[in-house]
């Protein structure tokens, strides 16, 4: 049937219940201290507890100017980060969406995506990204 009808998601299939809403923000204000420790291990200051944001700025625009230093900041960061993004995608889908299946038609295009594996590899990413953004303010 999804060959020949396509769907369409409107603002309210992304809206979360307000306990979800709570965790989500939870996870998601977690994310910055784990951040912030990723960044500090990454230029050698894991010890170094009084380092202002300032100055770890720019200790890291020193760092990843070297070669390869990009990649290996984005493998430890996605490394430390992907926990959180599962956090987030438990509390959120499906269970955490106002609007409940099969009425909620984010959730539809999920569930009724027959395709390559790859499609649906994409599907499940921009689920997280929606769902790691703030669509009620």
């Amino acid at each position: 049937m999804h060959q020949y009808h396509g769907f369409t998601c409107g603002i309210d299939d992304l809206l979360l219940l307000d306990t979800a809403e709570h965790a989500r923000n939870r996870i998601l204000t977690d994310t910055y201290s784990a951040g912030r420790e990723v960044a500090k291990d990454f230029i050698g200051a894991a010890d170094e507890s009084d380092l202002s944001q300032e100055e770890l700025i720019e200790r890291l625009s020193r760092k990843l100017r070297q070669p390869g230093e990009a990649e290996t900041l984005d493998t430890k960061m996605m490394g430390k980060l992907n926990n959180y993004a599962s956090d987030v995608i438990k509390h959120s889908l499906p269970w955490g969406q106002s609007k409940r299946f099969p009425s909620n038609n984010f959730s539809m295009v999920q569930l009724c995506l027959r395709a390559p594996r790859r499609a649906q590899d994409f599907v499940l990413i921009i689920a997280i990204v929606v769902e790691c953004f703030d669509v009620n303010d």
